[in-house]
């Protein structure tokens, strides 16, 4: 997820196995980085998403945001970018992890958040 207001990023590092590729888990992640946003300050939220299914374009997540919105009393707008323009400025960030994760052995899943850290020195 990454803030345009404040450039924040926060990566949500889970083995797949265990937690598995279904909407519920997306939708998760995105709750808790809104819902700590949204402690600091109640402001109106506007996600930017792909279209993708299985992530960000299903009940799961629009009842949650729902949900979000009427318990901080905000109003939370998910648009969804047009097929084939899906640049986002998280990908900046995901790019940053990839190449500093290049020509790295990785040994415990728990280095990832370290190189995740080490990527955006800022």
């Amino acid at each position: 997820m990454f803030n345009l207001a404040t450039k924040d990023v926060h990566c949500y590092w889970f083995d797949e196995h265990n937690a598995g590729l279904v909407a519920s888990v997306f939708a998760s992640c995105v709750i808790d980085c809104l819902r700590k946003t949204l402690s600091e300050k109640p402001l109106p939220i506007i996600l930017c998403s792909d279209g993708c299914t299985s992530q960000n374009r299903n009940v799961v997540l629009a009842n949650a945001l729902l949900d979000l919105a009427m318990e901080y009393n905000v109003v939370i707008t998910q648009k969804f970018l047009e097929k084939g323009h899906t640049q986002m400025e998280c990908d900046s960030s995901h790019s940053a992890i990839e190449c500093k994760l290049k020509n790295k052995e990785i040994y415990l899943p728990s280095q990832y958040a370290t190189i995740s850290k080490e990527a955006r020195p800022k």
